[in-house]
């Protein structure tokens, strides 16, 4: 089973995310962040997690706070990045993190 954590500040989209995951054979939701700070305390000392759906603007950081927090404390997740944010240097640093 891959465990999946969701995190957008959006409750229409956290619950349009849940749908679409809850219906993949294979897959379960984990856990729901709406923010960034929640994000890397659910990452960091939560139960593990295998996968994690990143929104990219937050109004309590970005997704690449909560990358930088996450890969520097040594988390391997992970993670796809799931955005309308497509400006080429946000998306050089994410992919630069692993994304």
């Amino acid at each position: 089973m891959i465990d999946v954590l969701l995190v957008d500040d959006e409750s229409l989209t956290l619950e349009l995310h849940r749908s679409y995951v809850e219906r993949l054979e294979g897959f379960r939701v984990a856990g729901e962040c709406a923010g960034a700070r929640a994000a890397i305390t659910a990452v960091v000392d939560g139960p593990p997690v295998d996968l994690v759906l990143l929104d990219m603007t937050m109004p309590d950081g970005t997704g690449l706070d909560v990358l930088r927090h996450i890969r520097a404390r040594g988390s391997v997740v992970d993670v796809i990045a799931v955005t309308a944010v497509h400006d080429a240097e946000t998306v050089r640093r994410t992919v630069g993190l692993g994304v």
